[in-house]
């Protein structure tokens, strides 16, 4: 796999604010990795603290 193919998608994404302390949230979270849309979690909170 060239750089180029792991790059080839990068401007049809979106971030998207998620805020797990809410049902709604916990429930967004859950669909998207469901579904694939996410395809790795960075949690850096325990190394910022």
């Amino acid at each position: 796999m060239s750089y180029s193919d792991l790059y080839a998608d990068t401007f049809s994404w979106k971030a998207e604010i998620i805020d797990p302390s809410t049902v709604e949230g916990v429930k967004r979270f859950s669909e998207l990795k469901l579904d694939g849309s996410i395809q790795t979690i960075n949690d850096t909170l325990g190394s910022n603290l």
